[in-house]
């Protein structure tokens, strides 16, 4: 896969981060928002490291594949390209456990409503019983009233 492939999956897998971190509940969402930004930033560092090293015909120079069959005439350019793209598999593989993480988090959110729904149900129940007995309480307190009437004081 070419460097220019790999950094656009980088910016939809950065972009996919924002759209999810913004989703995210504000106390953990700044954070969140913050460590992609710090990704993007790294990703254009990248990018721009690509670009000039990927001039028209460097790119197969850099690769050691130069037609002549000579040695490739910039082993620095070499070199860099290898660390970046050492660094976008670096980035890659934090965005990957962003995403990971992101995945455990939605996770424990769905339990935590399906929690929250039990209760909710409990509540509404014991809601219903307080009702009933305080409508037996009334009917009692009626009768107990038309009881009293009865007996001589």
């Amino acid at each position: 896969m070419s460097p220019e492939a790999l950094l656009d999956e980088v910016k939809l897998m950065v972009g996919k981060l924002k759209m999810e971190a913004r989703a995210l509940p504000a106390h953990t969402a700044s954070q969140k928002l913050q460590e992609v930004r710090g990704y993007e930033a790294h990703v254009r560092q990248l990018e721009a490291q690509v670009r000039s090293g990927l001039r028209a015909g460097d790119r197969a120079e850099l690769l050691g594949q130069r037609a002549d069959g000579a040695l490739p005439g910039s082993a620095s350019q070499r070199d860099r390209l290898l660390q970046s793209t050492q660094k976008l598999d670096k980035s890659g593989e934090r965005i990957q456990q962003s995403r990971q993480m992101v995945a455990d988090m939605e996770a424990q959110g769905a339990a935590i409503l399906q929690n929250l729904h039990g209760q909710r149900e409990t509540i509404q129940r014991s809601q219903q019983k307080l009702h009933e007995a305080d409508q037996n309480i009334s009917s009692s307190q009626k009768i107990l009233r038309r009881m009293g009437r009865w007996l001589p004081f």
